[in-house]
């Protein structure tokens, strides 16, 4: 960034700090004069930080607490859509705002529904990690039926994606809309209700719903429903499947395998059930969005954010507008 660059860019009231994973930071950091941006652990934060003006935390609880403890914040930007994390009341009553980064637009969609792909095409065709030239035939996902729990950004992206694979799409969504079914190829679509519909007659299960509507988490019943033959994948939120009933239905072959990006405590603990090695089951440690796509059309976004709130206007994708300051 040249000095005529930096000219534009207003003073902060204080630091952005980063500590969510990756190369997040040294992309947002890239539109910003030297040392405003920084990254550091959760736990360091009000030690080595007590003028954050803008944080934005990876997957660990942002508190009344830690907001009282940094007097200057006034963001809580998430680099992803989840922001169950946050205590957003407390935020309100403290006037900091609270805003997220949609999955469409930024290439993070896109790139969640990819991974969600490579499940699928992993599960369905992938046995074990040895050369095995006796291997026994794989599936093909031609001609197989996917349903898809969840049409927002990721769901819509994954149909897009899915159609060139020729296969037969179901969907689900809290409110239904027609013209989306058409759009998207689907051949039925139907509302969280009709659950069970979708779990019979599927292939593939395809969770791509977002955390704010986990009412019923996928557990046994819903297994049971569920062909002998097919996969579950998870690519939103760990809250969505019941880990234990998985695993149970896993050893018992209730379904024949999973994928999930996802989990209900993260970082995944050395001995959770879902590293059992008898178990058909693909995980990845919660990089759908990490992507260089993604990075980049996420950074874009949440340092436009930090500008707006720098210069007095309330953020985009904002869930307390009525702060004031």
């Amino acid at each position: 960034m040249n000095n005529r660059e930096q000219s534009k860019i207003p003073t902060l009231p204080g630091r952005v700090v980063i500590t969510a994973s990756g190369n997040l930071a040294q992309k947002v950091a890239q539109q910003f004069p030297p040392e405003t941006v920084i990254t550091l652990p959760h736990d360091r934060i009000v030690l080595d930080a007590p003028d954050t003006f803008a944080l934005v935390p990876g997957i660990q609880l942002v508190d009344a607490a830690l907001m009282d403890s940094l007097p200057q914040l006034k963001l809580i930007q998430r680099s992803g859509v989840g922001v169950e994390n946050v205590d957003i009341p407390a935020a309100t009553q403290r006037g900091i705002y609270v805003a997220n980064v949609p999955s469409s637009g930024t290439g993070n969609a896109e790139s969640v529904a990819e991974l969600a792909i490579l499940h699928m095409l992993a599960l369905a065709r992938y046995r074990g990690g040895e050369l095995n030239w006796n291997q026994p035939a794989g599936q093909s996902l031609w001609g197989k039926t996917v349903g898809i729990y969840g049409l927002g950004g990721i769901g819509q992206a994954l149909a897009r994606r899915l159609r060139g694979f020729e296969v037969q799409l179901l969907g689900i969504k809290q409110h239904p809309n027609p013209h989306l079914a058409a759009t998207l190829g689907l051949k039925w679509l139907g509302t969280p209700t009709e659950r069970s519909h979708l779990l019979q007659q599927s292939d593939f299960v395809v969770i791509a719903a977002s955390a704010d509507n986990v009412t019923q988490p996928f557990g046994l019943a819903d297994f049971q429903q569920m062909k002998s033959t097919a996969y579950l994948i998870n690519v939103t939120r760990g809250t969505w499947v019941d880990e234990i009933a998985l695993v149970k239905a896993l050893q018992n072959k209730v379904i024949a395998g999973a994928g999930l990006d996802v989990f209900q405590q993260e970082p995944l603990q050395p001995d959770s059930p879902l590293l059992q090695a008898d178990l058909n089951i693909m995980l990845t440690p919660h990089l759908g969005g990490h992507t260089d796509t993604a990075t980049t059309g996420i950074a874009k976004a949440v340092a436009a954010n930090i500008l707006r709130v720098a210069q007095g206007q309330p953020p985009r994708n904002c869930f307390n507008v009525e702060v004031r300051e």
